[in-house]
């Protein structure tokens, strides 16, 4: 005959919580916890099941991305109310937890590639027999399977890109070094600046050196 085993409960302090002098539970064999902290490890001990079947429940690409799997914080969080985890480990627990996420998930992942695979290859062995059969039939027949013909090339039409217009930066070297003895400035900052700034005359260049380097 099985006996009912009734948990001890007596007048204490709660050896999870700062509750004194409140009915206290004795739990897991070793720890007096108060109704309140009873509570929050069973909904701890409830989110981390509801997690794996949630997890487990995952079968193809859309639920991965769209499944209200339990957030990491909520995760972190039931482990931490979780008495029955010793406090050194719970770091140990959340990492377990989280690698049990990712090799299921990892694992999804493969089957369907697999699959994916094995529906492209037998795809792709239709489409051979598509165009190995329309290529017995006659031409006005033919044209219907012409889109499913491997070889198949359709005709991009080409366009025309306008030719880029060169402007010159060639230049009077004649002209560069009568600016720079008229505006007495190097010859080489004046190449540069007319070469940078296309189109400008290297007079103007000689001319705009000058004033920035205050040469009068």
């Amino acid at each position: 005959m099985a006996l009912n085993i009734v948990p001890k409960v007596t007048k204490g302090d709660c050896e999870c919580c700062d509750s004194v002098g409140v009915d206290v539970t004795f739990q897991h064999g070793n720890m007096w916890m108060c109704a309140s902290c009873i509570e929050k490890e069973m909904t701890a001990t409830q989110l981390l099941a509801d997690s794996k079947v949630i997890d487990q429940s995952i079968t193809v690409k859309a639920d991965i991305y769209n499944a209200s799997t339990v957030a990491a914080i909520e995760l972190r969080g039931a482990i931490e109310a979780d008495s029955s985890i010793p406090q050194d480990q719970k770091e140990y627990a959340y990492a377990k937890a989280c690698m049990e996420r990712f090799q299921h998930i990892q694992k999804v992942i493969f089957e369907k590639r697999q699959e994916l695979l094995k529906n492209e290859n037998e795809l792709r062995m239709w489409q051979v027999n598509v165009q190995t059969t329309a290529g017995k039939l006659r031409s006005e027949f033919r044209e219907q399977f012409k889109m499913l013909d491997v070889s198949y090339q359709p005709v991009t039409p080409k366009t025309t890109k306008p030719k880029a217009v060169k402007t010159s930066k060639t230049f009077a070297k004649e002209a560069v070094n009568d600016a720079a003895k008229k505006y007495k400035v190097p010859a080489s900052a004046i190449q540069m600046m007319v070469i940078s700034r296309n189109g400008m005359s290297p007079d103007a260049a000689g001319k705009e050196l000058a004033e920035k380097l205050g040469i009068k």
